[in-house]
């Protein structure tokens, strides 16, 4: 006994010393085990070595033991060599108007941080509204969302990261006044993630649903019909947004006369908008206008791209000071996501999931067509999307819950676009959205806290979400 005891605790040691590439050959083992077993009825080789890969995915991602970049090159190499799809099949993700989107999105994006046009705004804010607390969270959160609708809601979360800290650290510091802190940063993090669903611009899920809605349903959206149907949702939760972390956690301190000033300080440093800060402004709106009005025709991917070669042929931008520092790793991950949304969808193992899976459990509620299959999809979305980042999360059920729109005959935009949107709802655990996990890298909030406030912004937003599809939705003639 006293052998095994022994073996057992330096196993446990070394698995401590492994850290998280520990989780990739437990994710191995569980796709050689759904190989190993035997094949479901009803569903093809193929699909059978999906499922396999879904497996690994779900496990990688829940534990962020694959870097973000390195879901391409696997999820490639899966489908070629296990002959799911040919190689001129797989890789023709890298040419897709979704990933040129995102791409171009990302470098517009950083140019405009290089500019601090995003402080800009929020002085200007901050200018209009009392110095007290309630004021000031209901400027930074509606700052935060409709900053979030066009620019992406990790890069903001970042930017609105220390204006939160200084509020609080001119209010007295995390010390004196914890629940300030708790209030800012969640408000923060939750108008990000609600402010992202706004848009294709807003987060990766949206691009990777309008990918899967044109490449698995033959249906296609452009910029200007996602605002259309989810902006009003955002409208009606940015105030949510606001009360909740404000009731959950009640801070003492209202007053931020000091703190206000000390942001607007920091934007007068910066000095007048100069010729090249207004230019900059000029070309993100042309971009955002063509996005908006002939985004359909021409492709919202080769228009981002555009804007952000505008940048550099204008001098406004440096492909060493700008582009080579964004995350690239994110636009792998479209690559990935498309790739592998296609195999599931091709292989008929989206077809096996949907009809015996969600299926299944679907008829016992009676939820199996219409507003009813929407919202159980929404709903088992933004559960899975608590463990795991909101993008890589649409990305493995997104498939699946378009394949049950299309077996009832419900509406694919019905279903698609309030499943990418429920996703956007994962407040309650810090790898929920890229959002959480920024805030709580401040060391102002524990991971509780995301809990607390989380589970009644949880519910809210989904209320909100059904409601908008029956009556804004239906007005819109989305059944």
């Amino acid at each position: 006994m006293e052998s095994v005891a022994l073996f057992l605790h330096r196993v446990s040691i070394l698995w401590g010393r492994a850290g998280s590439r520990k989780w990739l050959l437990v994710a191995a083992l569980a796709a050689a085990i759904v190989l190993a077993l035997p094949r479901p009825a009803g569903l093809d080789p193929a699909g059978h070595r999906m499922l396999a890969l879904l497996a690994f995915f779900v496990i990688t991602f829940v534990t962020e033991a694959l870097p973000v970049g390195g879901a391409f090159p696997l999820v490639l190499g899966w489908v070629v060599f296990l002959n799911i799809r040919s190689p001129a099949e797989a890789v023709a993700s890298i040419a897709h108007d979704a990933a040129l989107f995102m791409m171009g999105a990302l470098m517009i994006a950083r140019v405009l941080v290089g500019r601090n046009l995003h402080r800009r705004a929020l002085a200007l804010f901050l200018k209009r509204v009392p110095p007290s607390l309630p004021w000031i969270m209901v400027t930074m959160g509606a700052f935060s969302a409709l900053a979030s609708a066009l620019i992406s809601d990790h890069t903001v979360a970042a930017l609105m990261l220390p204006v939160g800290t200084s509020l609080v650290i001119s209010a007295g510091g995390i010390r004196s006044n914890p629940r300030l802190g708790k209030a800012l940063m969640l408000c923060i993090a939750f108008s990000c993630a609600l402010g992202g669903l706004a848009s294709p611009s807003g987060g990766s899920r949206n691009v990777v649903m309008m990918a899967y809605l044109q490449d698995i349903a033959g249906v296609s959206i452009s910029y200007g019909e996602w605002m259309v149907m989810a902006a009003p949702i955002t409208l009606l939760l940015i105030p949510v947004g606001v009360i909740v972390p404000y009731l959950v956690f009640r801070p003492r301190t209202v007053d931020l006369t000091a703190a206000a000033a000390s942001v607007k300080r920091s934007a007068e440093e910066d000095g007048p908008m100069d010729r090249d800060d207004w230019m900059v402004l000029i070309i993100f709106a042309f971009t955002l206008l063509a996005w908006i009005t002939v985004g359909e025709h021409y492709g919202i991917g080769v228009i981002a791209i555009s804007g952000a070669f505008l940048y550099l042929v204008t001098g406004l931008a440096d492909w060493e000071r700008d582009y080579q520092h964004i995350n690239w790793g994110i636009v792998w991950l479209y690559f990935a996501a498309i790739t592998f949304g296609r195999a599931l969808e091709a292989s008929g193992a989206a077809h096996w999931l949907a009809e015996g899976v969600m299926g299944s459990v679907q008829a016992r509620l009676g939820l199996e067509s219409g507003l009813g299959l929407a919202a159980s999809g929404s709903v088992f979305t933004a559960l899975f999307s608590q463990t795991m980042s909101d993008g890589p999360a649409v990305a493995l059920i997104g498939p699946v819950i378009l394949e049950t729109a299309r077996i009832s005959g419900t509406s694919p935009l019905l279903v698609g676009v309030s499943g990418a949107i429920a996703s956007s709802f994962a407040y309650m655990l810090i790898i929920g959205t890229p959002s959480n996990a920024i805030i709580y890298a401040s060391g102002y909030v524990e991971s509780r806290d995301f809990i607390r406030a989380g589970f009644w912004m949880f519910l809210a937003s989904l209320g909100v979400l059904i409601l908008v599809m029956y009556l804004w939705w239906g007005f819109l003639g989305i059944h």
